[in-house]
């Protein structure tokens, strides 16, 4: 056959398959390739849509979200506006003949930076400007307070916003607290601790040094940056002193600290009354709004709870199997069985800093359930607690020795409540003659029903299970 003919035959087959494919299934591509005489033929499976009917699928697509939306939303609405009128028609707050008994009070104005005064201390005069950023219920942040207050030191306080830590962007990139600021009076230089153990044994070394040794001796403290974050590797070490318990201060940061915070996340209700407690202590109300305070209280109530996987492995590997209450009560039980008769853990008439650090770590659960059962179960664990708060209330040597005794009162009450049940409680009189029932706590609506959050956690469960609803229906096109 010559070059011609077989030409003008492959330019027929040519016409013939392309008539014949666009007339088939859209499914296939054909296409010819002349190569050596050869024809080949490439056949793809996925379909070809045109321009056209991708825009028209997309336009039904977004029509049909845009109505789900809408609905989702006036649902949305319509819950807000008849859910808070049932809730305030419904839920009215009673008077509680106990509301000036509470441990816990509101801030009614919350102050970011206040300064905390000892006038009667010998550390009044310290040639060190000490600032404390922290958070009020943190342990860590308490064990610095409470050596603070108990030696009379002078200070000022800032309570760090929780979810933003503004306060810190402006002097350090460091996020976790508390971080004691000291600045010599003189040569007005700085120095940042990060370690709340390391700071403890900076000041306890500060305490009786002189001046001029100072600058050395913080130097020592400061901690060291590595890939990891930050290490400070002298930070149990105290000079000139004899109030150090390296022993008993690693227990309580490995042992105590992990396992109080561990029984006061281990349950939705221990850890909802456990930032409850703390947006009062706080002032988190008159700090923020109302939409900030929600996102700042569950954000809080989020990362503490996902922070329980790491408390445990914080344990010893023979104590991570074991249930939180065990934990508490194996180390409660070992810390009596260590005071025995003594008043302190120290064995003297002053606590040392294995007592300051225990008691700052408790003293931050107050009006939880961990330090409710904690105080009524162990009489000498009270005893010691009670003995501490006496202790850091008058201070270390001061001339005058004032003590107010606000917690024992309390804890009486609470040891009654629990040996005499709530439907044996019988009627105090008054000293006029007439006779007042005291209010049962059935006869008041409980806290947590009183509490606007739990409204707010009901009513957002609510809506959460109208929006899965609805996406699920527009997902499925019904």
């Amino acid at each position: 056959m010559s070059p011609i003919h077989s030409r003008s035959s492959f330019n027929l087959l040519k016409r013939v398959f392309q008539t014949t494919c666009q007339q088939n299934s859209k499914k296939n591509i054909v296409s010819l390739i002349n190569s050596k005489n050869s024809i080949k033929i490439i056949q793809q499976s996925k379909p070809i849509y045109s321009q056209n009917r991708f825009k028209s699928t997309l336009i039904q697509s977004v029509a049909k979200g845009v109505n789900y939306s809408l609905i989702v939303v006036l649902s949305l609405s319509a819950g807000v506006v008849s859910g808070s009128f049932f809730v305030k028609n419904l839920l009215k707050k009673p008077d509680d003949p106990n509301e000036e008994t509470r441990s816990v009070s509101l801030v009614n104005e919350f102050v970011p930076t206040k300064t905390i005064d000892h006038h009667e201390s010998r550390f009044q005069n310290f040639p060190l400007n000490l600032h404390l950023y922290q958070f009020e219920n943190c342990p860590y942040c308490s064990q610095i307070r409470a050596y603070l207050d108990y030696f009379g030191f002078c200070y000022t306080l800032t309570e760090v916003d929780s979810y933003t830590k503004e306060e810190l962007s402006k002097f350090t990139k460091a996020r976790k607290l508390p971080i004691l600021v000291l600045e010599d009076r003189i040569s007005k230089k700085k120095w940042h601790l990060a370690n709340a153990t390391a700071i403890l044994s900076a000041l306890e070394s500060l305490r009786n040094e002189k001046h001029i040794n100072f600058g050395k001796i913080l130097d020592f403290y400061l901690p060291i940056l590595r890939e990891t974050g930050t290490f400070s590797p002298n930070k149990y070490s105290v000079s000139n002193s004899n109030l150090n318990s390296i022993e008993w201060r690693k227990w309580i940061n490995n042992s105590a600290i992990p396992i109080f915070n561990l029984n006061s996340v281990d349950s939705l209700k221990n850890l909802f009354e456990k930032f409850d407690i703390i947006s009062e202590k706080s002032g988190w109300k008159s700090r923020y709004n109302s939409i900030k305070y929600y996102i700042v209280y569950y954000y809080n109530v989020y990362k503490a709870y996902s922070k329980k996987p790491s408390l445990i492995n914080r344990l010893d590997s023979a104590d991570q199997t074991k249930s939180p209450t065990e934990l508490l009560d194996q180390l409660l039980t070992e810390w009596e069985h260590a005071l025995g008769e003594k008043k302190f853990i120290s064995g003297s008439e002053h606590p040392d800093l294995a007592d300051i650090s225990m008691y700052g770590n408790v003293r931050a659960y107050e009006g939880c359930t961990v330090f409710r059962e904690s105080i009524a179960k162990y009489p000498k664990f009270r005893k010691w607690y009670e003995q501490m708060n006496q202790e850091v209330l008058k201070g270390f040597n001061r001339l005058e020795k004032i003590s107010i005794p606000i917690l024992s009162q309390d804890l009486n009450d609470f040891i009654e409540e629990e040996k005499n049940p709530k439907d044996q409680i019988e009627k105090k009189e008054k000293p006029t003659e007439q006779i007042e029932p005291v209010v049962s706590a059935e006869q008041i609506v409980p806290k947590s029903v009183d509490n606007e959050k739990v409204i707010f956690r009901i009513l957002s469960a609510t809506y959460l299970i109208h929006i899965f609803a609805f996406s699920y229906a527009a997902y499925m096109n019904k």
